[in-house]
């Protein structure tokens, strides 16, 4: 069994674990509760001794002085800072840190540094109306009620949980915390409403209700990494492809053997096209500035049906924001949608997960990971993110998907706003007398993108596995494949980055595979809202009259004079203002 020592939050004392104490007790566990200085009493409430360096020295003193080794080091909110401090001191007794809704320190800062609005919580102590959780009045009456401090302390409290200067927050943490960058980690996020204890569990009208998550030891590299923990634990996640790796890419790239030019137009993609991208990955691409715009945002894996799922999860600073799932295409990746973050995420929380076979999610090990088996894991992910009601976005594979997340999900998704409807002509000729000319240019583009464009459609449909030999073996032609879907509107070091990530994660047959292979026409009609925004430049058209016929409930049309089949890059405005306008009723 374990040596476990557990260390409460801000002026809570070894009490505060009076109802986990005995349960890890009666399973064998040797159970030590701390109580920090200046914690769990009124004589030395936010006195001088009460800061970070002294609740850190509180730790490694109860560590040492007892003898322990191998400890199980738990901490709850403020208690991740000193825990941490003190773990990077004495990491040889520290087996593994479980932070439970824990602030994370930073090295040289203090957390004041970091306090709201941006306290950097590794996991989401999420503030509610104003209030830290904690500090609700029903956890002062009673907790701190019955162990000595009276109600003429609630307005002390208040003021902290208002932000107000105390010690802990002003003393810096330690220069190097590198030591606990060694340690097994463990991440707990209690994201419920605290204020909420002995209520109804329904959630108040926009509070998307929440559950407790687990978050296991961070990973980071060039693909996803090995499974660890098992499902529904979440693992923080960085983007880190290695220098090697990338030593690797410049070497073939510089060795890209180009073909010849076809005579005539209309072949494919141009050799010119290829030769001056090429050279612009080569000599002025910078993918670690990529990296670290991904880098960003805070990421996160989890297993969900045996493949590992990759996902941004940014959340706004507004309490009880609308989720919203952001679904990309192909030849995309996350990247497509780190252009409107800026412009939803007052609003929304946004969840912007990788299609499994994508990028930095993982490759699927057995047949069937179809675009409905993605939406199915899309509703797995917002039910263990504690979603129960969310919004839904997709571009190009990713509006098929989110078309089928409505489908599966009815319940939950409040509406589905895309940016195509793949409805084409049935082939009744009836059904083309209707239209008018503007629709019938639509139609004659739709059938022009299909003949001289769509052989990439056929061959990832039905040899997914013959083209992921040639392309994971040169870059240059999986810039070439990708650039099938991208015009000269699109920046070159969008259409590299998302060219770098499908090489460096071996990832072009496996998107072949989960985005175009195994599916199946839908049974019927949807029934659920839908929203639709058109871009002027789009290749691929959307025709009113055909959409009606597979969508019964298209509640909300725009059509725009600009942009085109990538409008969060080439019309980010104007995307995510429609986005925030179908919302504004689904919420």
């Amino acid at each position: 069994m374990s040596v476990i020592v557990l260390v409460g939050g801000s002026f809570l004392g070894a009490w505060a674990w009076e109802r986990v104490t005995p349960v890890l007790a009666a399973s064998g566990h040797d159970v030590h509760p701390l109580t920090l200085t200046g914690f769990g009493d009124r004589a030395h409430l936010g006195s001088e001794a009460t800061t970070l360096t002294t609740h850190a020295h509180d730790i490694r003193a109860a560590i040492e002085v007892a003898g322990l080794r191998d400890v199980v080091l738990v901490a709850h909110s403020y208690g991740g800072a000193p825990a941490t401090v003190a773990a990077a001191a004495i990491p040889g007794r520290i087996a593994r840190l479980i932070y439970v809704a824990a602030v994370l320190p930073q090295a040289g800062r203090t957390l004041f540094d970091i306090a709201p609005p941006g306290v950097e919580e590794a996991i989401m102590n999420t503030v509610v109306d104003g209030w830290i959780p904690v500090m609700s009045d029903e956890i002062i009456d009673a907790n701190f009620g019955a162990h000595g401090l009276t109600p003429q302390d609630r307005g002390w409290f208040r003021a902290r949980a208002a932000g107000q200067p105390v010690n802990t927050y002003r003393d810096p943490a330690p220069a190097d915390l590198g030591a606990v960058e060694g340690l097994p980690r463990t991440f707990i996020a209690c994201t419920g409403d605290p204020r909420r204890a002995g209520r109804s569990a329904r959630p108040r009208a926009g509070h998307p209700r929440r559950r407790t998550l687990a978050y296991d030891h961070q990973a980071s590299g060039a693909g996803p990494p090995d499974r660890q923990g098992g499902a529904g634990l979440m693992r923080p996640y960085r983007v880190e492809v290695p220098q090697a790796c990338l030593d690797d890419l410049a070497e073939r790239l510089a060795r890209t053997r180009f073909t010849r030019s076809l005579p005539g137009r209309g072949h494919g993609v141009p050799s010119e096209r290829v030769r001056r991208l090429v050279e612009r990955w080569r000599e002025a691409f910078d993918w670690r500035a990529q990296e670290a715009a991904v880098n960003a945002h805070p990421q996160f894996v989890t297993d969900i049906d045996g493949v590992d799922v990759h996902f941004l999860h940014v959340r706004s600073p507004r309490p009880g924001a609308f989720p919203l799932v952001l679904t990309h295409g192909w030849p995309m990746s996350v990247v497509e949608y780190l252009s409107v973050i800026g412009l939803l995420g007052d609003e929304f929380d946004l969840v912007i997960p990788s299609i499994p076979g994508f990028g930095f999610s993982g490759t699927p090990r057995e047949a069937g990971w179809n675009r409905r088996r993605t939406a199915g894991a899309w509703a797995e992910l917002m039910r263990r993110l504690g979603y129960e009601r969310y919004g839904v976005h997709g571009n190009d594979v990713g509006a098929l998907i989110s078309l089928e997340l409505g489908r599966l999900d009815p319940r939950n998704v409040t509406g589905v706003h895309v940016t195509q409807l793949f409805s084409l002509p049935s082939g009744d000729p009836g059904e083309l007398t209707v239209l008018g000319p503007g629709d019938l240019a639509k139609v004659r583009t739709m059938q022009r993108f299909l003949d001289e464009r769509g052989a990439y459609l056929k061959l990832q449909s039905t040899q997914p596995q013959t083209l992921a030999h040639a392309l994971a073996d040169s870059p240059a032609g999986q810039l070439a494949w990708n650039l099938q879907l991208f015009g000269e509107s699109v920046d070159d070091d969008y259409i590299l980055a998302n060219a770098t990530i499908h090489w460096v994660t071996d990832s072009a047959g496996s998107a072949a595979l989960s985005g175009y292979h195994g599916n199946e026409q839908p049974p019927g009609p949807t029934s659920f809202p839908l929203g639709v925004a058109c871009f002027a430049g789009d290749f691929f058209p959307t025709v009113r009259a055909l959409a009606e016929r597979d969508h019964t409930a298209i509640v909300h049309w725009s059509a725009f004079d600009r942009g085109g089949h990538h409008a969060a890059q080439e019309a980010p405005e104007l995307l995510a203002g429609d986005i925030r306008a179908f919302f504004a009723a689904r919420r």
